[in-house]
């Protein structure tokens, strides 16, 4: 499968960051390499499955599928997985340095706990990022969680550029804290256009998800007649099955929707309002 531009551009960071530290690099690129299989072996362990495992100059990057089947606590386990590895690693490496002082143990130490923290740092494409979305999702909706990890995430990487130009102040360049900058834009962007498509996808996870725990969660919301169909969909919560009670300005219930219903109405009618809709569907009744 050829490569995505996403791919090629978190190939080059960590590449450049492996090369700024010169011998750690086979380290780098094999810790990473373990990075990924362990969240391999723990998704196949919860059920997931690869669909797409590619390896490149700078490690491996997998994709698994059926992730949004499994419960919260689960997509825990499985995006800590790979961070946990790299400390656990880095904890053995350590020991075995103290005991043995050997250099490229140390070597092993520094990479693996650099590794960790980086992996949990709460920007897009990390899986701190994932990891910040779940726990925000238990109090808040998915929407809202998606925005607030953006926000979080579009901050890193103005951190990261800023400290970039101050370290170029103090004549020291490091072109590895630019590029991870414009890395997270450049996923935080792409995360941010596709949320949508996901939010309607989900609706066909949801009922995998049905039919494998025998129910699902329900969540009601009211909203105004005058919001447009896409505006209701951004309240969708995508662990739950969800109904909108469409009130008027007298919160007089006009109808009762759900999230199928507003998936169908865009399909068939685009972007037009709840009151519009329900007048549609009187016209075809």
């Amino acid at each position: 499968m050829k490569k995505s531009y996403k791919l090629m551009i978190i190939e080059v960071v960590l590449l450049l960051l492996a090369i700024s530290f010169e011998s750690k690099i086979l380290i780098g690129v094999i810790s990473i390499i373990l990075h990924e299989f362990t969240h391999i072996y723990v998704g196949s362990k919860l059920g997931c499955k690869v669909y797409n495992l590619e390896l490149g100059i700078t490690g491996a990057k997998a994709e698994l599928s059926e992730i949004d089947d499994l419960r919260e606590n689960e997509k825990l386990i499985l995006y800590l997985s790979g961070p946990a590895m790299n400390f656990i690693l880095a904890c053995l490496l350590y020991t075995l340095y103290n005991i043995s002082h050997i250099p490229i143990l140390e070597i092993g130490y520094e990479v693996n706990i650099g590794l960790f923290i980086f992996n949990l740092f709460p920007a897009y494409p990390l899986d701190g990022s994932r990891i910040l979305e779940i726990i925000l999702s238990k109090c808040n909706s998915y929407i809202k969680s998606k925005k607030i990890t953006t926000w979080i995430s579009y901050t890193a990487s103005v951190c990261l550029i800023v400290l970039f130009f101050i370290m170029i102040f103090l004549h020291k360049v490091n072109l590895s804290l630019f590029l991870m900058g414009i890395l997270i834009i450049y996923s935080t962007v792409l995360e941010k256009n596709w949320t949508m498509y996901i939010i309607m996808g989900d609706i066909i996870k949801k009922r995998r998800k049905l039919k494998k725990y025998d129910f699902v969660e329900n969540r009601t919301v009211s909203v105004f007649y005058k919001n447009e169909l896409l505006n209701v969909m951004r309240l969708v919560d995508k662990s739950k099955f969800n109904t909108f009670y469409v009130l008027d300005e007298e919160l007089k219930l006009l109808k009762i929707i759900h999230e199928d219903e507003l998936l169908e109405g865009l399909k068939n009618y685009g972007n037009i309002t709840l009151e519009e809709y329900i007048n549609r569907l009187k016209e075809t009744q």
